[in-house]
């Protein structure tokens, strides 16, 4: 007597092209999943101001690393700094009030008095990718880094 292998083979074909499309269909939009930031560090891009973009000055090195545990360090040009952040969906609180004190350029120093300045008033973030932008009230003010 021969048994039927068709009913289980036709229920797991029936199973997998199920699967499949599940798993294929795009009824998501992929910006609306959670982003964590982290274990993650960033290398500033440049400086938005009222929508124009500055660099920041040539030889110096700004970043930002997001640690595990609620703290975040990094350097501000010249100087080490560290603190800690929150996340809420897009909203970001960041304190950054430990910061090493060298001397150096003055213009490395205005630099890094605006970096800090920009970072502790950031108010949400958005990755895109290999770039996160920190943003104040509004995204006319921005800090802009690469992933490091």
């Amino acid at each position: 007597m021969m048994k039927n292998i068709c009913k289980p083979t036709k229920f797991i074909v029936l199973f997998i092209s199920v699967l499949a499309t599940i798993s294929c269909s795009k009824d998501h939009d992929d910006t609306l999943l959670p982003v964590t930031l982290n274990g993650t560090k960033w290398t500033l891009k440049g400086f938005v101001l009222v929508d124009k973009i500055t660099n920041a000055l040539a030889g110096t090195t700004l970043n930002l690393e997001f640690k595990a545990n609620g703290k975040i360090e990094g350097k501000a040009g010249c100087n080490d700094y560290t603190g800690t952040y929150t996340v809420s969906g897009s909203n970001i609180t960041i304190t950054a009030d430990a910061i090493t004190f060298i001397n150096c350029e003055q213009n490395i120093n205005t630099q890094e008095a605006s970096f800090m300045s920009k970072l502790k008033k950031s108010k949400t973030f958005k990755v895109d990718g290999a770039k996160l932008s920190l943003n104040e009230t509004d995204t006319k003010n921005a800090l802009l880094f690469n992933v490091s």
